[in-house]
């Protein structure tokens, strides 16, 4: 979303209050979802979580790409749900991109944690320079497009991989919501 800033501000003339609003329902179901992630984990398998995240992300794209045909209004609204969507896909994949990397690399459970961020890392800066270049094309809808599609590919290859099963501890001692340094992060 905002490596298109240029296409929504343009073709639908958002104002810089609405371009800028569009994120914080993004970056509030982000933390919602990776909050409610650890307690949704042993409730849901962390696989079913990891393909609720790529629907969610589907979706997203889905909502981005359709906001194209819509007047502005709707595609305000649209372009709010895709990053709201957006943002719970992403958190709700917490867990599971936090755990399976520990689970499939256990000698090496660190350096597989760290290696799956640096990915995610080069996915999110390449956003950007492929947004660029699809948009001087003059093909910007190719961009949310080619997002759905891999989107609903890796939903596809989740539900028909056999992941390891992993037993989500319950939660001892208090939570992050209880913690005072929780609070002085989400107030700065």
């Amino acid at each position: 979303f905002a490596a298109s800033s240029v296409v929504l501000r343009s073709r639908h003339g958002f104002t810089d209050t609405q371009y800028g609003s569009i994120f914080v329902p993004q970056m509030a179901l982000a933390a919602l979802g990776a909050l409610g992630s650890g307690g949704l984990a042993r409730v849901l398998s962390l696989r079913a979580m990891l393909a609720l995240s790529f629907l969610g992300l589907a979706l997203s794209q889905a909502a981005l790409f359709s906001s194209y045909f819509l007047a502005p209004g709707f595609a305000f609204a649209a372009v709010v749900a895709g990053t709201s969507l957006m943002g719970f896909g992403s958190g709700l994949s917490a867990a599971p991109l936090n755990t399976f990397p520990q689970t499939l690399f256990p000698e090496r459970r660190e350096a597989a944690v760290v290696g799956m961020h640096a990915a995610m890392g080069i996915g999110l800066a390449a956003g950007p320079l492929l947004v660029s270049g699809a948009i001087a094309a003059g093909m910007w809808l190719a961009f949310p497009a080619a997002l759905l599609l891999a989107c609903l590919v890796l939903l596809g290859m989740t539900m028909r991989t056999r992941f390891p099963t992993v037993i989500v501890p319950a939660v001892t001692g208090t939570g992050p919501i209880s913690s005072p340094g929780f609070w002085l992060f989400a107030v700065l």
